[in-house]
């Protein structure tokens, strides 16, 4: 009987242990594999952009029509020595890669910036509104660092200063 208690108390500190380990507020439970093979070479289809909690995608349809922000994706690609990453809509290229940009996760892998280095000016009201990035001269940007709220299984959510933006792994 004392082996069987010792046991399951063991048990029970290891579960509660394992259920602390989470590397993100939201992420129910620990992953094995790390956040950045998470993030590359996939595909996320945005879901929700809020500001405050009030819900703004439609802020960019004048940019992205005839689509709205719910049809675009963001696909992360690693190119081995840097992760770059470009934004589609449905089936179309909305920008070709060239004219994206890259990503970096912090060293903690807690937040992630987005870099443009497009030239076109479409691309760059639309980056400029998405990441709410500022530019401080011709080609100078300055880009927030989001926080990764949750990046577990199909979801991943990171937010900066009131806006949160939310996607889907597809």
């Amino acid at each position: 009987m004392k082996s069987l208690l010792k046991i399951l108390l063991t048990l029970i500190i290891l579960n509660s242990l394992c259920l602390s380990c989470h590397k993100y507020p939201k992420d129910p439970f620990i992953s094995f594999r790390k956040p950045d093979k998470r993030l590359e070479a996939s595909t996320w289809q945005f879901t929700s952009y809020q500001i405050n909690g009030v819900e703004h995608s439609h802020d960019f349809d004048s940019l992205l029509a005839p689509n709205t922000l719910t049809n675009c994706y963001l696909i992360m690609v690693d190119n081995s020595a840097i992760y770059s990453y470009y934004i589609s809509r449905s089936s179309d290229n909305l920008y070709s890669l060239a004219d994206n940009g890259t990503w970096h996760l912090s060293y903690d892998n807690k937040t992630i910036q987005f870099y443009s280095s497009a030239n076109g000016v479409n691309f760059n009201n639309f980056y400029v509104q998405l990441f709410k990035s500022t530019i401080t001269g011709s080609i100078t940007w300055t880009t927030p660092a989001f926080n990764i709220v949750e990046l577990y299984g199909k979801h991943l959510h990171i937010s900066n200063n009131g806006v949160d933006i939310y996607f889907k792994k597809i």
